[in-house]
């Protein structure tokens, strides 16, 4: 608990106790954001752009990458690569925030509840392939 104190001669401060965490605290209200960020592809781009840019307004974003876990391959810039980090160490509260994931529909997580799921994937074709159109009919949004 923060405590003021007003030493002789001094201004008056307020004196906060350390605590050491081993994890970063909860957020409420951000974004859970599951995606294909890592390995060059189109998914990748997009997806690190979208996710990289949340934070940077100053939304709160835990980012929870989909196949590649890290940037091994070296392709992002470094200023991407270093948010990307950070924001994989970010905790939100899943039932205050948004789940944002951006993948084909058979990477997406149908287990995962949040205030509202919001899914977002890409088809280069002339029809959905078969399930598509159930997996994207059971989100709040597509």
């Amino acid at each position: 608990m923060p405590t003021l104190v007003a030493d002789e001669g001094k201004k008056a401060h307020v004196e906060t106790p350390w605590r050491h965490t081993t994890q970063p605290p909860t957020i409420e209200g951000g974004v859970f954001y599951q995606g294909i960020v890592y390995g060059g592809t189109g998914y990748a781009e997009e997806s690190w752009v979208i996710a990289a840019a949340l934070a940077e307004s100053g939304i709160p974003v835990q980012l929870s990458p989909i196949g590649w876990g890290a940037d091994v391959m070296h392709l992002l810039p470094t200023y991407a690569r270093q948010s990307l980090e950070r924001i994989s160490k970010e905790k939100v509260d899943l039932e205050g925030s948004i789940l944002y994931q951006h993948a084909m529909t058979y990477l997406w997580n149908m287990i995962t509840h949040a205030r509202v799921r919001v899914e977002r994937t890409m088809f280069e074709t002339n029809r959905l392939p078969d399930g598509w159109a159930e997996r994207c009919n059971a989100m709040d949004e597509v």
